[in-house]
């Protein structure tokens, strides 16, 4: 029996050995060293004294794994085969450590006394880096005789490895280089790339060329029902054919394909000749040069817009992904790539939060759009007719605008005196009556164009009443009366006219109420008698227009003529561009921006106060100009949280035909400053926006998180404005736009609670 259990254990021991001898024998993958990493990339030592580095091998299971350690100054630094390094003498020497081709160095300083930095200051010569190639830190230390050097490290070393100040290129990627000396710190993001590249730039920031702009890799952040924007930057060192962009992914962490489509666009350079000094307000201080000509402005479809790169320029690509309501909330990842002779890939992350903008917007918006301007859109430069305009092309327009949060228009045709018919009436007591009727078959095919084609039709502004006629007057067609007050008729029995000048003449402002209030009755009986397919009457969305922006030499003769429409007509809301203090703001809602720090300012009741927008304010104000910050543009909608409007109006949509040679691609500059008298592009019977549009598109749902938050706590909607708008009076804004990326950032993250 013993026998059998001391044979047991043998068999056991035997089965051990060889279990032990499987896996010792077991083959294993090696590689080849990548990097050789040293515990310190610079040391300071006195003489005598010694330190002892350590080198790692990357990757672990490389092939070789033995490190040879040698000094380039072994008379002033000497190192063993442990890595132990002595200072011998003064001066300085680099300790390296080789293994498998590879190699990591340490810049020793040997002096006989320690001297330390009292200043530290680096500068990188580019932050894009070709693969392969080294770039060297202009470094500055103070005092100059300092025995300390800095510390280098580099947040990814298969990246770039960084030693003594110089960035070693490896492979493509973003590594943040880093300098420590003492308590002082330096760092910078660099990107390492091919000869054609990518880089993620904000897009806040216009594009324009010849600059160096900070990319960032930051998250996009936005709520469900916002559009999530990107700008990357195309590059290349040599010469490209064109660029083909796509979209490769766009997909929950992990996952691929797309969730959602991306939009695509180039973002196209403009010629924009100046004319600021002529306006008023003067040119604004954040303006692009008047000697750069190109602006970026136009986003074109890739269909419609081939984009081909020189040497050492840059071209931007426009990426876009619009957010359903019903989204789930999460972070997503996506990739963009880029090809011609070669290829470049980047990838973006976007933060879906789980705050939910309303379907209806709150604010109301209206741009001032010019039907006679359109033979740009017809591809051949001919001029369509009235009917034209209405049927083919003004649907186009407003379609387009539809996903821009553009819900109100301006009557173009139906408006003119010529679809106004006066006439009179005599009444039982043999006195004659005003009659004005109005071409209703005129009206309804504006009103049924804004209606059919307008998702979310708010508003349609009546034309102007009267145009200013002389400096400081406005002149007024009225209805000749006699000593009783009664109109007078001519042979044909219709109402003489009479022409009145405001604010001159104010004995016979009676004639111009008498004319008013028989055309506002007139209006009043048309509009109240049509309605649309909704229910809605026209009267529930029309405003009226008086006298389009009256200023200081004529607003006596303004603050006149309003006060007779409001005696001819006191239930007409009116919607009216002021641009003078010295108006009754009392009577109208709807001064210029640069107006909204007069004390007069409020609704008329019943009314809610609009705010705009045109050729002013210029100066330090906010507005949509072509060359100013994008960030200018997208504030106009915190300003109308700011100031407590619902409604803004912009000048001008299409008044292409204003710009030079009457061609906007040719010569954006013209009649007015640049980009001012429109803010998309026409196409072959079809338009193009602008980066102005989808910043502007972004204030609008800016508006709407703010008032969200309004609803929690309108002391936190206001701070969170004021974080933006620092003194809207002065106008002072914060223009960083990294603080504005924090600030949305914030929001969302309150709401999201």
């Amino acid at each position: 029996m013993r026998r059998f259990f001391m044979l047991g254990i043998a068999l056991l021991a035997l089965f051990a050995c060889s279990k032990e001898q499987s896996i010792t024998d077991l083959p294993s993958v090696t590689n080849d060293v990548r990097t050789v990493t040293l515990s310190r990339t610079t040391l300071s030592l006195i003489i005598g004294r010694a330190e002892t580095l350590s080198a790692q091998v990357a990757p672990w299971n490389a092939r070789e794994k033995t490190v040879t350690w040698s000094s380039s100054a072994p008379e002033i630094a000497s190192v063993n085969d442990a890595g132990m390094v002595t200072a011998l003498a003064e001066g300085e020497a680099d300790i390296i450590a080789a293994c498998g081709g590879k190699q990591g160095v340490c810049h020793v300083v040997c002096s006989e006394l320690f001297i330390p930095a009292e200043g530290f200051a680096v500068t990188l010569p580019s932050r894009s880096l070709l693969i392969g190639t080294k770039t060297a830190l202009e470094v500055a230390l103070t005092p100059e005789n300092t025995t300390e050097r800095p510390v280098w490290t580099s947040s990814d070393e298969t990246v770039a490895t960084v030693a003594g100040g110089v960035i070693d290129a490896l492979a493509p990627g973003y590594a943040t280089v880093k300098g420590q000396l003492g308590d002082m710190t330096w760092e910078a993001e660099i990107l390492v790339h091919d000869h054609l590249w990518l880089e993620q730039v904000d897009p806040l920031l216009k594009p324009v060329a010849d600059t160096e702009f900070d990319f960032c890799r930051d998250t996009v952040r936005v709520a469900r029902g916002e559009t999530a924007t990107f700008q990357f930057l195309v590059y290349s060192d040599t010469e490209q054919d064109a660029i083909v962009p796509e979209v490769t992914k766009f997909a929950a962490p992990g996952g691929d394909g797309w969730l959602l489509a991306p939009k695509l666009w180039w973002v196209r350079d403009v010629r924009t000749t100046e004319q600021w000094y002529s306006w008023c307000g003067g040119t604004p201080p954040d303006c692009y040069s008047h000697s750069l000509y190109n602006i970026p402005d136009p986003l074109m479809p890739l269909s419609d817009y081939e984009a081909w790169l020189q040497r050492n320029r840059h071209t931007a690509l426009w990426v876009e992904f619009d957010i359903p309501r019903d989204f789930a909330p999460g972070l997503y990842e996506g990739e963009v790539k880029v090809s011609s002779r070669g290829e470049a890939t980047l990838p973006f992350v976007v933060q879906v939060y789980d705050v939910t903008l309303p379907e209806r917007q709150g604010l109301d918006v209206l741009q001032w759009q010019n039907y006679a301007e359109i033979e740009t859109m017809t591809g051949d430069g001919s001029s369509p007719d009235m009917y034209q305009s209405l049927n083919t092309y003004m649907p186009i327009i407003i379609d387009f605008m539809n996903d821009y949060g553009q819900n109100g228009w301006r009557l173009m045709y139906a408006s003119h005196y010529s679809y106004v018919y006066t006439s009179a009436r005599k009444r039982d007591d043999g006195k004659w009556e005003p009659v004005i009727t109005f071409d209703e078959a005129a009206y309804k095919r504006e009103f049924d164009l804004f209606y059919n084609h307008c998702k979310d039709l708010r508003q349609i502004q009546g034309h102007n009443l009267v145009a200013a006629r002389g400096e400081g007057t406005l002149t007024v067609a009225g209805f000749e009366l006699d000593d009783a007050g009664d109109i007078v008729v001519d042979e044909s029995n219709n109402p003489k006219i009479v022409w009145v000048d405001f604010p001159t003449e104010p004995e016979r402002y009676r004639c111009v109420v008498a004319r008013l209030k028989a055309y506002f009755d007139g209006l009043r009986t048309m509009l109240q008698s049509h309605s649309f397919p909704d229910g809605r009457k026209w009267w529930d969305v029309y405003m009226q227009t008086v006298s389009d922006e009256p200023g200081d030499d004529n607003a006596k003769a303004y603050n006149d003529l309003v006060a007779c429409v409001k005696q001819a007509a006191p239930d007409f809301p009116i919607l009216e561009p002021i641009q003078s203090a010295l108006v009754d703001l009392s009577q109208v809602d709807y001064p210029c921006l640069d107006q909204w720090t007069s004390e007069k300012i409020h609704a008329p009741e019943g009314q809610r106060q609009w705010m705009y927008c045109a050729m002013g304010p210029q100066g330090n104000w906010a507005n949509r100009f072509i060359r100013i910050p994008l960030l200018k543009t997208r504030i106009l909608h915190w300003l109308n949280y700011s100031y407590d409007t619902w409604g803004f109006l912009h000048w001008g949509l299409n008044y292409w035909v204003g710009a030079q040679y009457k061609d906007p691609w040719r010569d954006a500059g013209g009649t007015y400053p640049a980009g001012d008298m429109w803010i998309i592009w026409p196409g072959d019977h079809k338009v193009y926006p602008s980066i102005r549009l989808h910043a502007m598109r972004d204030g609008i749902r800016d508006f709407d998180l703010l008032r969200m938050i309004e609803k929690r706590s309108k002391a936190d909607a206001d701070a969170f404005c004021a974080r933006l708008i620092v003194d809207r009076g002065a106008p002072l804004y914060d223009m960083d736009v990294q603080h504005f990326r924090q600030l949305r950032k914030d929001m969302l993250e309150y709401l999201s609670q």
